[in-house]
């Protein structure tokens, strides 16, 4: 692709240009590699068999420089070579050579842009990213509060790339994820929040993400049948358009979504911001309705949740050697 597009701004805007050389050129890393390097690498440094083929394959003969920073995995085997995560063969040693040698300055410039894990996997990439901050903070001495930057920069980034909207607050707890939800989305438009209007302001971020990241939310075929179930129970007006009432919609989602932890009043306020308090929605409405709401389903504020969810929660101190 890039010789035809080289070719065509050559003939385009007659250029003096030989012939392209790109199948002669050897890429950095090349000169020393062979297609059973990875052998050597297990040989040397001990590592998984997918670790090594990993390395070899993504950085030819300057493999031998990422191994240079790993570290002793303390197990009989491997050796050398601690993943980021078992379902991928990204080891530690990766991130403090890309700081070092690929000029990686922030946890999304290596998991995005040097290892290219956030478009394989994103959940994953989320799951890893408290430790690349770790290494990365200690090559690069960052203080706490960068740290901390840097891992609400990454989780914002991969809301981006499809992680389900709400997935920090697993990890920092409802009230943190809200205000900085409402710090992200509203405050930066000077309104004023106070305790009356935060889940309502929760309702209306959730909408807006859900718009932006598209139809991540959503299983293979679910977004048809969603269509399918709207258009049979709509009728056509004069401009074509089929249009739904808002009783119906919440009456379809009910049957078509699961709302888990959601409330009536939760689907009139998402349906409302949707609509912008019209009382009819047509259809690309409706699936942004239902895309919300599947969103908001899947991460129940502790309040909301059920006694026995709160009571599972409780850590028991009763038979744990004494307690404290």
């Amino acid at each position: 692709m890039a010789e035809e597009t080289v070719d065509e701004a050559v003939k385009l805007f007659g250029l003096n240009a030989g012939p392209c050389r790109t199948k002669e050129t050897q890429l950095i890393g090349s000169e020393g590699w062979g297609k059973n390097m990875f052998i050597s690498l297990i040989q040397r440094y001990g590592l998984e068999t997918e670790v090594a083929q990993h390395l070899s394959d993504n950085y030819g003969d300057r493999a031998w420089a990422v191994c240079g920073y790993a570290e002793p995995t303390g197990l009989r085997w491997p050796h050398y070579g601690k993943r980021l995560s078992r379902s991928y063969p990204y080891i530690e040693a990766e991130v403090r050579y890309a700081v070092h040698n690929e000029y990686a300055l922030t946890a999304v410039d290596f998991l995005a842009r040097r290892s290219r894990l956030t478009f394989l996997n994103s959940n994953i990439a989320l799951d890893v990213l408290p430790r690349v901050v770790e290494i990365m903070g200690d090559e690069l001495h960052w203080p706490k509060w960068r740290r901390n930057k840097e891992i609400r920069d990454a989780e914002l980034f991969m809301e981006s790339m499809g992680v389900p909207f709400g997935s920090r607050r697993y990890r920092v707890g409802w009230s943190e994820w809200t205000r900085e939800l409402l710090k992200r989305v509203w405050l930066l438009s000077g309104n004023r929040v106070n305790g009356d209007n935060v889940e309502g302001l929760v309702i209306k971020g959730a909408v807006q993400n859900a718009t932006r990241i598209s139809r991540a939310q959503f299983e293979p075929g679910e977004v048809d049948r969603l269509k399918g179930s709207f258009t049979r129970r709509t009728s056509t007006v004069q401009d074509a358009t089929k249009w739904m009432s808002m009783e119906d919609v919440k009456t379809l989602v009910t049957e078509k979504i699961d709302l888990a932890w959601l409330e009536e009043s939760d689907v009139d306020r998402v349906i409302l911001e949707v609509t912008h308090g019209r009382k009819v929605i047509d259809q690309e409405e409706f699936i942004h309705v239902c895309a919300t709401l599947k969103d908001l389903a899947a991460s129940p504020p502790l309040s909301r949740k059920s006694p026995k969810t709160r009571e599972r929660r409780r850590i028991p101190v009763e038979k744990s050697g004494g307690g404290v």
